[in-house]
């Protein structure tokens, strides 16, 4: 009799700890899963943060690199446009009253092409007094500055000179060509040129329209 109460009891606990196993591997394998799915979860939300962060800063980059692309062509439109200004001021100075620079600039030409007896009159003052000056009178923003220039040479020279001279930086206009010949000074020839060149206005005229 009690030899098959204890075994009613052994079964009884075996039961009993068979059952408190099963819940416990069945709490451990829930556990488990939850924790797998909100790793998951975390992961695919980190996940998803990462890729509008990089979608963010992918824009920003595409943003710099054409705000770059815009600076370096700005950069390189102001270089050409200071290199028109300079070439501009080279050839159509702003307020210069007489063309001295040019006219140094002419006889170191003309004595390299072996011209003799150079000289220069300038005209563009006696032009202002007289009131002729057709840019004032027109309104317009250019002035031309009036200079003849006499010398001899043969007649090889003279067309050298000329050809250097239209090819100054300056802008330079022969207005008047007269040769002159005398016997004493065969095969040379006594040349005068008026010339004419230009130079802006200085002062608030310079934006007018």
């Amino acid at each position: 009799m009690n030899m098959d109460l204890n075994r009613l009891n052994l079964n009884t606990n075996n039961k009993a700890l068979k059952r408190t196993m099963l819940i416990a591997n069945w709490l451990v394998i829930s556990f488990l899963i939850i924790l797998v799915i909100v790793i998951f979860l975390w992961q695919f939300r980190t996940n998803s943060t990462l890729r509008r962060d990089f979608s963010a800063k992918k824009k920003e980059v595409k943003q710099v690199q054409q705000a770059n692309r815009r600076f370096e062509e700005l950069k390189k439109q102001s270089g050409e446009l200071k290199q028109e200004e300079e070439l501009l001021d080279k050839r159509l100075p702003v307020g210069e009253k007489q063309p001295m620079g040019l006219i140094r600039q002419i006889t170191l030409l003309a004595r390299e092409k072996g011209l003799g007896k150079i000289n220069f009159r300038i005209k563009s003052a006696s032009a202002l007094q007289e009131g002729t000056n057709p840019a004032v009178d027109s309104g317009k923003d250019l002035i031309p500055l009036y200079f003849e220039m006499s010398f001899e040479t043969t007649f090889p020279q003279l067309l050298e000179f000329l050809k250097e001279l239209a090819g100054l930086e300056r802008v330079i206009t022969v207005e008047k060509l007269v040769i002159i010949r005398e016997e004493g000074i065969l095969p040379k020839q006594k040349i005068n040129l008026s010339l004419v060149t230009y130079t802006f206005q200085a002062g608030d005229n310079m934006s007018a329209p």
